[in-house]
């Protein structure tokens, strides 16, 4: 279940620490202050194409954080340090409505980030000093790895198996080509020639990247930083602070340049396939999941007039279930979302490829609403378990989802366990195959130096043998591994 909370980390180097509590927030108090951090801090994870962002911040949690010693938020806002989140609803305007189920999201402007980004040193020497910006003291300690969960409950073993072989492997990088390409991305942003938002997004990236553990190599420009991991409830593993993981294509390109033996490594079309599997085990119709894997996407994302890749997205977003609706809805829905995103918030175009979306796509839907019936009525009754009584579902990659959590008072299932199903069974079939190639690397003479969700980047190329293991042990029985370049 979501959780609200506000962060208790915030590592940046002295100058940064610096200008931001001497210069910026020198006028305001320490709750003020970690205020301004934790929203900082978000925004900066946030800050992709989709969110570019904005941070849901209840009144509720901040009210449990600070109590009565508030933070002066208006005055923050007054200053021009954030900015608070306009909805649009019914054609009014709020900024909350508890009607709506809408708390006040806010963000750091663009502007500030720019000028705190000035402050970030590009060379590795002004990284030895690390402040908490939420204690305002010196860090002493690098971010770890942790193999155990909030409540100190152990991950699944292969999960921990994975997290440490990557730990162990670290990720090579290469600084001078990732300076030169952020440079380049800086004067395109400058030129009004890319989105600013993708710019951030590879920035925070590489900041996260440079206050790591960094050890040098025998090539001058090559360095490897150790990376940290925790798992999604799916699975997934995430890296903190983006890293080379979620960073864009093209700053991944830029990264691993010159590496030698390197190998990207893409499991082709996962999650269809493996939502085919599981539509095979259910005796449910594949034939519209078939005819796609025959087709150019682009025939069908020329249909809906969007980009390939935002036809990914909505595709991927159905999925794992998200609505589909044939208008665009508010930004909750990640459909809608892309829409508006295509088209730079245009809600009449985005309504036109809604409603040719709705019609491409209705035929899956029902596929899917079929498979997640069945899911609820007999794949669940026949394979939860019951420790200490609770009901408990299991994935491939040994994560386990709490569904008590998903009844309402009179027992029967919550609207959101329909939509966490599938993404928790079919990222989990995934997952399982990312973890079983990492976790034998050792013993087929290759390295995964990076988790990139449905793929891996390794030094040495992956056996067949060692691929046949993962699918078996996974039971993605439709999996292939292919090498791709990474723009």
């Amino acid at each position: 279940m979501k959780t609200s909370f506000v962060i208790n980390y915030f590592r940046v180097p002295k100058a940064v620490f610096n200008h931001i509590y001497d210069v910026l927030l020198s006028e305001f108090d320490q709750n003020t202050k970690q205020f301004f951090c934790h929203i900082l801090y978000n925004t900066n994870l946030l800050t992709n194409r989709d969110e570019e962002g904005w941070v849901p911040f209840p009144y509720k949690t901040i009210k449990q954080e600070w109590g009565r010693d508030f933070p002066d938020i208006e005055e923050l806002i007054n200053s021009g340090l954030i900015e608070v989140k306009q909805f649009d609803i019914n054609g009014a305007q709020f900024e909350y409505s508890q009607f709506y189920k809408r708390c006040r999201e806010y963000r750091v402007p663009l502007y500030i980030l720019e000028n705190i980004n000035s402050y970030y040193p590009s060379e590795l020497e002004g990284w030895k000093q690390i402040y908490n910006l939420m204690t305002g003291k010196i860090s002493k300690k690098s971010n770890k790895t942790k193999y155990y969960d909030h409540n100190r409950n152990p991950y699944p073993q292969l999960i921990k198996d994975s997290m440490k072989t990557l730990r162990d492997n670290g990720v090579y990088f290469n600084k001078e080509q990732i300076d030169r390409f952020l440079s380049q991305s800086k004067a395109a942003v400058e030129a009004g020639e890319l989105n600013p938002h993708r710019y951030q997004q590879d920035l925070n990236a590489y900041h996260n990247i440079l206050q790591a553990d960094i050890v040098t190599t025998e090539h001058s420009s090559i360095y490897k930083y150790t990376p940290v991991h925790s798992p999604q409830l799916t699975g997934r593993l995430s890296e903190h602070g983006i890293g080379l993981q979620s960073c864009t294509r093209e700053m991944k390109e830029a990264a691993f340049t010159g590496i030698p033996n390197l190998y990207n490594y893409d499991l082709k079309s996962s999650q269809i396939y493996g939502l085919i599997q599981w539509l095979e085990y259910a005796h449910i119709d594949t034939s519209w999941l078939t005819t796609y894997l025959e087709s150019s996407k682009p025939t069908y994302a020329d249909q809906v007039g969007i980009s390939v890749d935002t036809w990914k997205h909505c595709l991927m977003a159905l999925i794992m279930g998200a609505n589909l609706t044939s208008t665009v809805k508010d930004n909750d829905n990640s459909i809608s979302r892309a829409l508006l995103n295509e088209f730079n918030g245009d809600k009449d175009l985005a309504n036109k490829a809604a409603a040719e979306l709705f019609t491409v796509l209705s035929p899956l839907k029902k596929v899917l609403n079929h498979w997640v019936d069945w899911l609820l009525d007999t794949y669940i009754p026949m394979n939860s378990v019951y420790p200490r009584g609770s009901q408990i579902l299991i994935n491939k990659a040994a994560m386990t989802l709490t569904l008590d959590d998903y009844k309402d008072k009179k027992g029967s299932w919550t609207p959101e366990l329909k939509r966490k199903l599938p993404a928790f069974l079919l990222q989990g079939n995934e997952a399982a195959f990312i973890h079983h190639l990492t976790v034998i690397s050792s013993n087929h003479n290759y390295q995964v130096i990076s988790n990139q969700h449905d793929g891996v980047v390794t030094i040495g190329e992956i056996p067949p043998e060692a691929i046949e293991y993962a699918k078996t042990q996974s039971g993605l029985k439709y999996a292939q591994l292919e090498l791709k370049s990474f723009v």
